[in-house]
């Protein structure tokens, strides 16, 4: 049977909504521009064909325009966001000006943010991108009205088929162990059936549970449960935003390293300061040291 196709439209004001800005920022990584103004995009078992349209963007789908709006969070106000989060922290206010249309994803995917975090370990974005393009060639294959394909992230019982030598000569490197031992330790313990649980967990006990699986370590875990698991409270503590508390909030330690006491210290004084907007806060001091951190960082003595 062939799924159903559906076309929709989606104005947007560019303030409130940038989608380039949005899908290549590190959230997600199975988004690609074949044309300007023509971006396609997949979570999980669901793809978007989106094309630049005045005022807005039309969107061709294997899934309805509910799931473009969960996957954008369509439903959150970015003035409200914005004035919220300013207030909270007055030093992030300035950023949403040089970062317009900057959002928080919402993936629907957990078994995909999963592995696609595990693939992220001291790698780069380019090679990251291209590590999950090959997780997903095994697949199933989704064919769009016109001609090309796209895949679904592959269920655990395609991943186990997959062999670590494989993903080494992939170019996945030390990682390739990791991805293969997660997915036999994923099946052990219950499967998609289990994962699908974690939902249900309280926010302490899924960032500890996720730490115990093979090649999550609590930035990973943490960036999982912030894309994958929709805990729009917890704040992944990278280089990246190490060097933002350094700035903006612990100067006294700049002098110092990152340890397992200071990443949950930054990981609690977010919390403090945004409440359940610290993802979004995140991801807005994260891009905008991304782009601009190199010019900023603290001299070292």
């Amino acid at each position: 049977m062939t799924d159903p196709i559906y076309q929709f439209r989606r104005e947007i004001d560019p303030v409130d909504f940038d989608l380039a800005r949005c899908v290549v920022s590190g959230q997600v990584f199975r988004w690609e521009s074949p044309a300007p103004g023509h971006w396609r995009g997949a979570d999980g078992a669901t793809w978007w064909d989106a094309h630049e349209v005045l005022g807005g963007w039309s969107v061709v789908s294997n899934q309805p325009s509910s799931t473009w709006d969960r996957f954008f969070r369509g439903d959150v106000s970015g003035a409200e966001f914005r004035a919220r989060v300013t207030l909270a922290g007055p030093e992030v206010g300035p950023l949403f000006a040089m970062l317009p249309g900057h959002r928080l994803l919402r993936p629907a995917c957990a078994r995909e943010v999963l592995f696609s975090f595990v693939c992220t370990a001291n790698n780069h974005l380019p090679r990251i991108r291209r590590m999950v393009r090959h997780l997903a060639e095994f697949g199933i294959p989704m064919t769009r009205p016109d001609g090309t394909v796209a895949r679904a992230f592959p269920t655990l019982d395609k991943l186990v088929l997959v062999s670590e030598s494989q993903l080494r000569a992939a170019g996945f490197g030390y990682r390739a162990a990791y991805v293969t031992q997660l997915v036999q330790e994923l099946v052990a313990r219950g499967g998609e059936t289990w994962l699908d649980d974690l939902r249900n967990r309280p926010t302490p006990e899924l960032r500890r549970t996720l730490r115990t699986l093979p090649g999550v370590g609590p930035k990973v875990a943490d960036c999982v449960a912030l894309f994958g698991f929709d805990r729009t409270e917890v704040v992944p503590v990278d280089t990246h935003v190490w060097q933002i508390a350094v700035r903006h909030y612990f100067p006294d330690w700049a002098a110092e390293t990152l340890t397992a006491r200071r990443y949950e210290q930054i990981a609690e004084f977010f919390i403090e300061r945004f409440g359940p907007d610290a993802g979004w806060a995140h991801q807005v001091l994260f891009c905008d040291n991304l782009i601009h951190g190199r010019s900023r960082r603290i001299p070292k003595a």
